[in-house]
């Protein structure tokens, strides 16, 4: 795709990709555009995995922690007592599920949505939830060995004093768009997100702040709730509003990206195009 054929396609297009250096208010403006005016889209890429996977764990939790628990509960604290096998029952699912969000859900997931994102950038309107699963699972086999590196390298550094995981969760903020855009391999992508993430580490910090800020307002008020289906379905929409949240943060990862590569690196459309049209001609790269 030329400049010229860019151009004309960015005319027709209702909604466009800022590819410049943007503040954090531009960015937040730009992911929630794109969600809102590309909903169906990016709702069948969730529905898929993410979706069942928030709205199903966040119904087990809810069932799971009312039958560890007396409820109601007791004023008298030694009536909170908890067997054994059910506490091990429930560390057992939790560690089950959050595996899978790490191993499975969230690289394959984000994977599909930062390859709509970008095909949006460029002013493809012809993307399709199909496409971006098929490019998801062809970059599986550097995307989830490198999401499960990264989630644990940035776990260990959170119990050093939380600020250790800070700092790795900000300097690898653009690990997903690297991997995806640029065919990196697993380790190249960590230094190539490093090189991409100078400079930009408040922007970044600011997002995460966020976003942690947004997810706790929107989980946990079900448990306020008295026992009863309107309950369940509280908990399922929790579920939902978090896959909203967990897409729009990846997008905001792929915002910094091109925002960090217009600003170190110059990047015009031109180039850019024809970087990301060649993505899908190009085997992966360990």
């Amino acid at each position: 795709m030329t400049a010229n054929e860019f151009a004309s396609v960015s005319e027709d297009r209702s909604w466009r990709g800022p590819i410049r250096p943007l503040d954090v208010g531009e960015m937040l403006d730009h992911a929630i555009a794109m969600i809102r005016d590309r909903f169906k889209l990016f709702f069948l890429i969730a529905v898929c995995l993410l979706l069942p996977y928030n709205i199903l764990g966040a119904i087990a939790m809810y069932i799971l922690d009312r039958m560890m628990w007396p409820q109601p509960i007791p004023a008298d604290p030694d009536a909170l007592m908890i067997s054994p096998w059910a506490f091990l029952g429930g560390g057992l699912f939790f560690m089950i599920y959050l595996g899978l969000f790490i191993a499975l859900v969230l690289p394959l997931t984000a994977a599909a949505v930062t390859h709509a994102g970008s095909r949006l950038y460029m002013g493809d309107e012809t993307v399709t939830a199909r496409e971006s699963w098929r490019r998801a699972f062809e970059t599986a086999r550097r995307v989830i060995p490198g999401v499960v590196l990264l989630n644990i390298a940035v776990g260990i550094g959170y119990m050093m004093c939380i600020i250790p995981g800070v700092i790795l969760q900000l300097i690898w903020f653009v690990y997903m768009p690297v991997l995806i855009l640029e065919n990196s391999g697993v380790i190249d992508g960590f230094r190539r997100s490093m090189h991409l993430m100078n400079g930009h580490k408040l922007k970044g910090f600011v997002i995460v702040l966020m976003i942690a800020i947004i997810s706790m307002g929107v989980s946990g008020w079900s448990a306020v709730l008295p026992p009863g289906v309107l309950t369940v379905v509280a908990v399922a929409l929790e579920g939902l509003l978090e896959s909203i949240i967990q897409m729009g943060s990846i997008l905001l990862g792929l915002a910094v990206y091109f925002s960090a590569r217009s600003q170190i690196e110059h990047l015009d459309l031109d180039l850019l195009v024809r970087e990301t049209g060649q993505m899908a001609e190009e085997g992966p790269v360990l």
